[in-house]
């Protein structure tokens, strides 16, 4: 998989069990290569790109700091919930939430505002979760999470294997299909 930075300066690519973010005007690798155990399924740059996520078939997200990258190319925080594969991922427009996706058809929606890194997942799917996709909701009226910061409502559609997509609320309401 690829992803650019949202300033287009970086570009992230990853296959095997590890990925490389490149510099787009050198053509030099940036940092050392970012490694998983089990085969890398996707990667994806958060909005402000500080953040990396990548996403393998061990069912592990790791998150990687690109400010400020570990010498010895660990990741930041590793997200375990799926059983297996991770097949898609994505970050909020605010950064807030990662949604990810697995070859089970589970979708599980990451707090990274929170101190636990707190998931819950949705369930509707019956095959691999092939993409995930916020979108403010019209309502893009700001509500204030428990510690009063202000938070803005999304909606996200995941697409399956399945041959169905499904628009889900943040609380896991399923919205339609």
């Amino acid at each position: 998989g690829a992803d650019f930075s949202p300033d287009g300066l970086q570009v992230i690519m990853g296959g095997g069990s590890s990925a490389q973010v490149w510099d787009v005007a050198t053509g030099r690798a940036l940092g050392q290569p970012l490694q998983h155990e089990g085969g890398l399924r996707d990667l994806a740059f958060s909005p402000d790109g500080h953040t990396l996520a990548t996403g393998s078939s061990d069912g592990l997200i790791q998150l990687w700091d690109t400010q400020r990258p570990s010498p010895a190319g660990h990741p930041q925080a590793t997200l375990q919930a799926h059983r297996h594969s991770v097949g898609a991922l994505r970050f909020s427009p605010d950064g807030r939430w990662l949604a990810s996706g697995d070859h089970d058809g589970h979708i599980w929606l990451w707090d990274l505002y929170s101190q636990e890194r707190t998931a819950h997942c949705l369930q509707g799917h019956t095959s691999i979760i092939r993409d995930l996709h916020f979108q403010p909701t019209r309502a893009t009226a700001l509500a204030g999470d428990a510690l009063g910061t202000p938070t803005a409502a999304y909606l996200l559609a995941s697409a399956s294997a399945d041959q169905t997509v499904r628009l889900w609320s943040l609380t896991g309401e399923l919205r339609y299909t």
